[in-house]
């Protein structure tokens, strides 16, 4: 995340609800838009103006559900949780704040 707008790796799925197959994409907010690339690869998957999405959290930490004019997709921004009550913690903290930050850069319009 940056003052421009947002930057982060999420695990990515078509839908709303949580699945096990979903892969690894670099996620950015700037300029006004909403940008998807799987992770490491310069290409872009998904490229839409942020007027044109909506988010909401979904209960686990760091997790939304994304509407591009209506589409859902599941964005869990969640660093994979390790085994344990206290691992889990920090990890779920962290997924929250980075959730907060994507929300709020959407809203701004990546600015």
């Amino acid at each position: 995340m940056s003052r421009a707008g947002f930057a982060g790796t999420a695990r990515v799925a078509s839908g709303s609800l949580p699945t096990p197959a979903v892969s690894s994409y670099d996620v950015r907010v700037r300029d006004g838009r909403l940008r998807l690339s799987v992770h490491g690869s310069a290409g872009v998957v998904l490229d839409v103006p942020a007027e044109r999405v909506a988010v909401r959290p979904l209960g686990r930490a760091g997790t939304s559900i994304v509407e591009i004019d209506a589409a859902p997709i599941l964005v869990d921004l969640n660093p994979r949780a390790a085994t344990g009550t206290a691992r889990r913690i920090i990890p779920a903290l962290r997924g929250r704040r980075l959730r907060r930050r994507f929300v709020s850069a959407l809203h701004s319009g990546g600015r």
